[in-house]
């Protein structure tokens, strides 16, 4: 897997994301196929001294071949799960939320992402929410984060 990009995102943009790939992945496979990828990759042979370097291929490993087919891995499944349980807001209404949170000020992207994932109810879970970072925001700051988030919790 090759890393393109680095960035904090909310739980509705992961869940988003996956489902597009999972809906991507093929439908069906053949029985075979599926049989041939749970078996153990084979032992490359050691090539003699002058034989082809062909000799000495090895397959890929399972979940290469999970990646190229456009499965989910177990652990992007777990997390596709995680995020379809405790995902609180569409995309539309994360995006919204985050765009009001930055309009405040005083707020990291981080912190933002946390905010919009965990919609603390009350003042005190939004300052354990900042405190990580040590940055403490004056009470109206903290009354206008948590009137804009009181807005989107369901």
């Amino acid at each position: 897997m090759k890393l393109l990009e680095e960035r904090p995102v909310t739980l509705m943009e992961v869940r988003e994301l996956l489902e597009k790939r999972k809906k991507e992945a093929p439908k069906t496979r053949r029985l075979e196929e599926k049989i041939k990828e749970a078996m153990p990759a084979p032992v490359p042979a050691i090539p003699a001294e002058g034989a082809p370097a062909e000799a000495a291929k090895v397959e890929k490993p399972v979940e290469e071949k999970k990646e190229e087919a456009g499965e989910l891995s177990y652990e992007q499944q777990n997390t596709l799960d995680y995020a379809q349980k405790f995902g609180k807001l569409t995309a539309k209404e994360a995006e919204e939320l985050e765009k009001k949170l930055r309009d405040v000020g005083a707020l990291n992207e981080k912190q933002i992402i946390s905010i919009t994932n965990i919609l603390p109810k009350k003042e005190e879970e939004l300052k354990a929410i900042l405190a990580k970072d040590k940055i403490e925001l004056d009470e109206e700051q903290i009354k206008a984060v948590t009137k804009i988030v009181k807005e989107y919790r369901k």
